[in-house]
């Protein structure tokens, strides 16, 4: 039968909570116990059936602490030996409805139990029960400590008795009473039916025990065979989940290699790419840096590579290309660059990009990439100063045939007729266009030698432009191109610019939308300011720009494909020097344009002290 929870079990008259949390796995044969009482409430007392129920008890305490013992066991539970039996005794007597225990000694050591039993003076059933609940208290102990012991009568009366544990045996004529009343083997003898019947009665107790015993041991299998099956299903599910580890650990090692070998591959190209490498990490620490970088800096990599900055700094040419640099960029305080140029030493010149390495949206470290431009600078130099030596000499014979032609073409050699002026003007204006080529190539050897010399001053950029406008007048009313210049009614803040440079780039701007704008087109110049600048529009209804040729706009020389078609001649330089210009002055150039609708060109001057 199973075991009935109990929420309190007394020890010493004091509650505790119980062992028994949740329904426990021990079997106790309450309803044994109730049927052994109405049996024995019927018996004789006599000293032979008394030792019986005596030895019944006996039995009884042992099973009941073994499963008890399996109990704590299965839940885990740690208590000393001397809790075990208290524990055992108080659980079994409170599940059979006997007696109140009270523990009045416990030495296991040397053997010693003292215990008072109390009964309720309302239960009618007092001697029948007292020898069996000596017998459950001495195989309790028995069962505990192993050693065979007896349980002795030290003193009784009508509500109570007080036993103790012994290993004195059972003397055959020791009353197991606990009232008065004596009886004698011949009253047993004179009663042999009697005898029988509770023989009988005790025979078919044993039987129910033996049942009982099967079914605790049928159960117990069933719980084996299910133990059993649910160790199969986990062995089975560990085959499963150790296949699958398996598998999963051959991926990984196969995204190992993967990843191995891609790492070779980014390594290799790292060692061999033509640009020099540096990535900084979070810590701006040095990382990484390529061979190609070690010679460009002419330094190793294992003096410098897991170094901070301040350390760094302290190479000679590491210091200057710090300082060319600039720390603020590595440590990432101002945006990256583009292309920046910085000359190291005398025969070095690299162009500095810096590219921020992200991981998971967040920055963990700065490549900085260096390329080497000191041949491609030094073939530039070479270019410009040749230009700048054939200008020069070029320029000085075209200014003499130039005013040789004038002089002709004014008759201060002569007169001369209509047929030879056409072909002498044809040739001065030819003239003319040599010398502004010329002029173009020497500007622009100005600008990139960084010689093009600024002479600011405040002056009024309206004034400038209508200047230009005038020079221009002639030709605009020979394209009868519809001309407008809008300006506001408040005069416009002064800017401090170089009049002849700005009125130049002003100049190119302005023949650029009257060479590509076919007559009766329009072209309007807008002026406007703000508070912190000046700017300047020029608005035509050209031939536009494709768009796949945008990006090569403010080079040198550049002339687009439909520009070419419509006017032969150009130098390609106009819009370079104009942009070049701007720039000087600390203002910024752009233009919006549509092939055949037209193109707009903006730039924009500070105002001073804003």
């Amino acid at each position: 039968m199973a075991l009935k929870s109990q929420k309190n079990i007394e020890i010493n008259e004091i509650k505790e909570k119980n062992l028994f949390n949740k329904e426990p796995n021990l079997l106790l044969p309450t309803v044994f116990i109730k049927v052994l009482k109405l049996t024995l409430s019927q018996l004789p007392q006599r000293n032979a059936t008394d030792f019986l129920i005596y030895k019944i008890g006996e039995e009884l305490g042992k099973e009941y602490f073994k499963n008890f013992k399996i109990f704590l066991a299965k839940e885990k539970i740690n208590e000393a030996l001397e809790n075990q039996i208290k524990k055992s005794c108080n659980a079994l007597f409170i599940e059979g409805n006997l007696g109140k225990l009270e523990f009045k000694k416990l030495d296991l050591k040397n053997n010693v139990l003292e215990i008072k039993i109390t009964y309720d003076p309302l239960n009618n059933f007092l001697n029948e029960q007292y020898n069996l609940e000596r017998g459950i208290i001495a195989g309790i102990y028995q069962e505990a400590t192993k050693e065979k012991v007896y349980c002795h009568l030290l003193k009784k009366d009508k509500h109570f008795a007080l036993l103790t544990i012994s290993f004195q045996p059972l003397e055959k004529n020791e009353s197991f009473f606990i009232n008065e009343e004596e009886t004698n083997e011949e009253e047993l003898n004179d009663q042999p039916e009697e005898k029988i019947k509770i023989l009988s009665k005790k025979v078919e107790e044993l039987n129910k025990k033996v049942e009982k015993e099967q079914v605790l041991r049928i159960r117990e299998k069933a719980k084996i065979l299910d133990v059993e099956k649910r160790i199969k299903e986990k062995v089975d599910e560990l085959e499963k989940s150790r296949i699958a580890l398996i598998n999963i650990l051959e991926d990984i090692e196969e995204a190992r290699k993967k990843a191995e070998k891609e790492r070779e591959t980014v390594q290799a190209i790292i060692n061999n790419f033509s640009d020099g490498l540096l990535l900084f990490n979070n810590e701006n620490k040095l990382s990484l840096i390529n061979p190609q970088a070690e010679i460009i800096l002419n330094i190793k990599s294992e003096e410098i590579v897991d170094k901070p900055i301040a350390k760094l700094i302290t190479k000679d040419v590491l210091k200057t290309f710090f300082e060319l640099v600039g720390m603020d960029l590595i440590e990432r305080k101002i945006e990256a660059v583009f292309r920046k140029e910085i000359q190291l030493k005398e025969n070095l010149i690299l162009e500095i990009t810096t590219v921020p390495i992200m991981g998971n949206d967040t920055t963990i470290g700065t490549l900085i990439i260096l390329h080497d431009v000191t041949r491609e600078k030094l073939v530039e130099r070479m270019k410009t100063e040749f230009v700048s030596i054939a200008a020069h000499q070029l320029r000085t014979p075209l200014s003499a045939i130039k005013w040789i032609l004038r002089m002709i073409l004014d008759g201060d050699l002569g007169e001369i007729n209509a047929s030879q002026r056409e072909f002498l003007e044809k040739t001065y204006v030819s003239n003319e266009r040599m010398i502004s080529l010329i002029n173009d190539l020497l500007n622009v050897t100005r600008i990139e030698e960084g010689k093009y010399i600024y002479k600011t001053a405040l002056t009024s950029l309206e004034n400038v432009v209508e200047s230009v406008i005038e020079s221009r007048k002639d030709i605009i009313e020979r394209k009868k191109i519809n001309f407008r210049f809008e300006k506001p009614i408040v005069p416009l803040p002064l800017v401090s610019i170089d009049v002849e440079k700005i009125t130049l780039a002003i100049q190119n701007l302005l023949d650029n939308a009257v060479n590509y704008t076919p007559e009766n087109g329009s072209i309007i110049i807008l002026l406007s300011a703000s508070e912190k600048e000046v700017q300047f529009s020029i608005r035509d209804t050209g031939i536009g720009i494709p768009k796949e040729e945008h990006h090569r706009v403010f080079s040198k020389f550049f002339r687009s494909s439909n520009a070419m078609k419509t006017e032969t001649s150009g130098s390609g330089l106009g819009v370079f020097i104009a942009k070049n210009i701007i720039e000087a002055h600390g203002g910024k150039i752009w233009f919006e344009s549509e092939e055949n609708k037209g193109t707009t060109f903006y730039f924009y001057l500070p105002i001073p002290n804003h």
